[in-house]
């Protein structure tokens, strides 16, 4: 509401000049009685347009009058205030004057919930979680972790996936250190952090081009936090969800979320995680639940349904990442079973979705000299000549990928030994160094002869 209107409504209120003066913070009005009143809407129209340019040294005194005397006079004095109250954080150097201010800042944020807890954009499940995260943030490694995951829990349970991404990861963090100080607590941090990667999900479903990197932030730290907490230990997650499995296996969401859990704790040859993905694939296939099936079977040795659970798991699968991995474990089952031309065709497929990666090159180049013979049965010089395009293969992965370059240069140096002789190469005028020849069978691919 414009100052001038609030002012009209504060003197419209008072009937008469006469009328007993009264603060709104002593009677539970919105900007009290008589006099009071009329000290409260001039109190609020000198601070706002300071608050509004950011001068928050000329709003303070003006602000703090308005604020004790009328609190339930506008959703304002709180969001000016939070405002108000961080600038003086940072312009304090005190610690004990910070940490005043830092109580001031928690019960603004409870009148907030007391007085305006009931706003549909700000309702008080969020004006809470709110709470907790500047709590976090100004009381540092001061601040009670207990205090402020309870106030967190509470925030994030109301919200559910309306809480923000700054909540979510405040909330999840929090457990994640509650839990390193008390291993006991190691079910309650897996279920939060399960709970909270599926809110920042579904967040993700309907976010904007501004807050989706942000909310990709978020659940990369939480993935990475969970990777490092020692929660993710296969032997503990076997014994915790064994049970679970049995008594939701006709749970979709649950066993959608427990594959994934198990997926980023990198427990996929775990009982638990076989079960969870064949409960799930018979309700609905999903890339994920495919996968678990691939995996099952790869280690009852079944190679050709493994490769078709894959090749499901292709077919569904959405993101970039996904899909190298799928395919790159297609290469290795059709080279493990000597079907070199589809495993090239499989790391092929891998590096389309992600052309940084060396290992695809490394198994294509490790396809050609295994097969070597096989290409040139009756020539054991040509034969040797396919180490020319294995080490092609093997310079192009320590391109890509720099960080695989000592693995890489050891491999290289094994297969300069099979390239062939000087004194060998009479018969083969072809082989002249520097050459580009092209090498034959289902390899089909020029190479310079070195």
């Amino acid at each position: 509401m414009k100052p001038t209107k609030i002012i009209l409504s504060a003197i419209l209120a008072l009937g008469a000049s006469s009328m007993f003066a009264q603060t709104g913070a002593q009677d539970g009005s919105r900007f009290g009685k008589g006099e009071d009143s009329i000290r409260c809407i001039k109190n609020i129209s000198l601070y706002e347009p300071y608050a509004k340019q950011k001068q928050f040294k000329d709003a303070l005194d003006y602000w703090e009058l308005a604020y004790a005397e009328c609190p339930a006079a506008s959703k304002n004095l709180y969001i000016y205030g939070v405002q108000i109250i961080e600038w003086q954080l940072k312009n304090e150097n005190d610690p004990a004057k910070k940490k005043a201010l830092v109580d001031k800042l928690m019960g603004l944020y409870d009148n907030r919930i007391k007085y305006f807890g009931n706003d549909p954009k700000m309702p008080a499940a969020k004006i809470l979680g709110n709470k907790a995260v500047d709590y976090l943030l100004y009381m540092g490694d001061a601040a009670d972790k207990a205090v402020a995951y309870k106030w967190l829990t509470e925030a994030v349970n109301d919200a559910k996936d309306k809480s923000s991404a700054t909540m979510i990861k405040d909330w999840v963090s929090t457990s994640n250190a509650i839990f390193k100080a008390d291993p006991e607590t190691r079910e309650t941090y897996i279920n939060d952090y399960m709970q909270g990667i599926q809110y920042l999900d579904e967040q993700l479903k309907t976010a904007n081009e501004k807050m989706a990197p942000y909310i990709d932030q978020v659940k990369a730290l939480l993935n990475q936090q969970f990777a490092l907490s020692g929660a993710a230990d296969c032997d503990a997650l076997q014994n915790m969800y064994a049970s679970k499995i049995e008594e939701k296996k006709d749970d979709k969401e649950f066993l959608k979320n427990t594959i994934a859990l198990l997926r980023r704790a990198k427990c996929q040859e775990s009982e638990v995680y076989f079960a969870a993905s064949n409960y799930a694939h018979q309700i609905e296939p999903t890339m994920e639940s495919a996968v678990g099936m691939a995996k099952q079977a790869v280690k009852k040795d079944d190679i050709a349904q493994a490769i078709t659970y894959f090749e499901e798991a292709a077919g569904m699968a959405t993101d970039d990442a996904d899909k190298a991995e799928i395919y790159l474990n297609m290469a290795s089952l059709n080279y493990k079973l000597k079907k070199y031309q589809m495993a090239r065709a499989n790391a092929l497929k891998s590096l389309e979705s992600q052309p940084n990666q060396g290992t695809p090159y490394i198994l294509i180049a490790s396809m050609y000299a295994g097969d070597a013979r096989n290409i040139y049965p009756n020539d054991p010089i040509m034969a040797q000549a396919v180490f020319y395009a294995a080490v092609d293969k093997l310079e192009k992965a320590k391109q890509v990928d720099p960080s695989m370059a000592a693995e890489i240069n050891s491999q290289i140096a094994s297969y300069r030994s099979y390239f062939p002789k000087n004194e060998d190469v009479f018969m083969h005028q072809d082989l002249e160094k520097g050459k580009t020849i092209t090498i034959g069978g289902w390899i089909q691919e020029k190479t310079v002869v070195r």
